[in-house]
């Protein structure tokens, strides 16, 4: 087979894969990935794709499936496209994958010298690299480089699609530096939670983190009235106990039997 004739046969397949991960077929898209990266194995954006759909099978623990051979997929494709972020992103994964974090944070920012305008999980996945506590204050800079990247107000000129997963990026990014923050600084981690809560207002983690941070600052009457709110929204036994706490701070009478509870998934406490 010649390479003229071997290159569409390729995007075919590479076309096809891209269908399969949509559906959920992780085994078929990766059976058409392998098919890509075979007719033509130069092609940078076929090694990507085909490492997606792999990382996809080892989350699922697929037989024949190793977090080694991940990461020489990943290798492949840094190797023949190092200009592309998502090839280095895709290459921190494989690393992580792998149990080498130093190696993944040089990936990262490697991807993040790449493109550090369009992809916020970048600065959240080296933020989460950073775990040591010397590490606390770079790991602070980075959050705070990556909301400042992607003001609020600059949302509503992407596309739907873009947008909402920009915001759930952020989201994530406020929720980690409001847990950096809210035992020794409620007041700022309060201000996270608020900018959480502008992007997803009905977020009950957020809203309960929000509630922690009022009572830390004592501002009881305030965590009262959200904690009221939120259980009525959500009458679970994590919002009840933290309005008993509330009441008992308050010095005012609690009553269980005023305060069922359903069976449903429970917010994590901030």
């Amino acid at each position: 087979l010649s390479l003229h004739d071997a290159l569409p046969i390729s995007q075919q397949y590479n076309e096809a894969a891209e269908l399969w991960m949509r559906r959920g077929e992780v085994a078929r898209a990766l059976d058409c990935d392998l098919a890509a990266v075979r007719f033509n194995p130069f092609q940078g954006s076929y090694f990507h794709h085909y490492g997606l759909s792999y990382s996809a099978a080892l989350a699922t623990k697929m037989d024949k499936v190793t977090a080694p051979r991940f990461l020489q997929i990943a290798e492949r494709a840094v190797q023949l496209d190092s200009h592309r972020a998502v090839h280095w992103d895709l290459l921190h994964k494989a690393l992580r994958a792998n149990k080498r974090p130093d190696l993944a944070r040089t990936a990262l920012q490697h991807a993040l010298e790449c493109d550090p305008v369009n992809y916020p999980s970048f600065y959240i996945g080296l933020a989460e690299l950073l775990e040591a506590p010397a590490d606390r204050s770079q790991k602070e800079r980075v959050l705070m480089a990556c909301v400042q990247r992607f003001p609020s107000e600059s949302l509503s000129s992407m596309f739907s699609f873009r947008s909402s997963d920009i915001v759930r990026q952020l989201c994530d990014a406020y929720m980690l530096l409001a847990d950096m923050t809210d035992r020794n600084h409620p007041e700022l981690a309060l201000s996270y939670y608020d900018q959480f809560l502008k992007l997803q207002p009905d977020e009950p983690n957020a809203r309960l983190g929000r509630i922690v941070c009022l009572i830390n600052l004592n501002r009881l009457p305030d965590a009262h009235r959200e904690a009221l709110a939120l259980y009525k929204k959500l009458p679970q036994a994590e919002i009840v106990d933290v309005l008993k706490h509330i009441y008992e701070m308050e010095r005012l009478p609690f009553k269980p039997e005023d305060f069922p509870v359903s069976k449903a998934p429970q917010p994590k406490q901030p």
